[in-house]
């Protein structure tokens, strides 16, 4: 009984593991993105279970100091970007995206987002664009992330 319950927790566990993926810079201005990493992701492009949470980790630097953070999110769908609502957009005080601000330039900077993968959204492919802002709203980082939502 315990090698069967040490078997389904090493599957869950290895389920659940993010992956460092590849990305594209869109667009980044007063930073540099570092890594990319995606949970769950076993493959890419990876793959969002509907009515499931996913999370997007960041490792950024600056190139000056930030003393806000803004996150918006677009799903690019046939070359249209389409805004996707993120839950607290204010990176700076949402305590789960773990940013500590003000940012200072050239330190690493991690940022982390868990959204929803809602049952409505439809089953397709998309490059997701996120943003990071400053309080100018000028580009921070861009990333580009291929995914799909089934």
């Amino acid at each position: 009984m315990g090698k069967v319950l040490f078997l389904l927790f090493v599957a869950i566990y290895a389920n659940s593991l993010a992956a460092v993926v590849k990305y594209r810079d869109c667009g980044s201005h007063e930073g540099k993105a570092l890594q990319v990493s995606v949970s769950p992701c076993r493959e890419q492009p990876c793959i969002l279970i509907k009515d499931t949470n996913t999370t997007i980790d960041i490792i950024f630097t600056t190139s000056k100091d930030i003393k806000t953070v803004i996150v918006k999110l677009n799903g690019v769908i046939g070359g249209i970007p389409l805004p996707f609502p993120i839950p607290d957009p204010h990176a700076c005080t949402n305590p789960t995206s773990q940013l500590k601000c003000p940012l200072k330039a050239g330190i690493k900077q991690h940022f982390h987002l868990q959204m929803p993968v809602k049952e409505e959204y439809p089953s397709l492919k998309l490059e997701a664009e996120l943003y990071l802002m400053d309080e100018k709203e000028n580009t921070i980082i861009c990333v580009e992330i291929p995914l799909q939502i089934k």
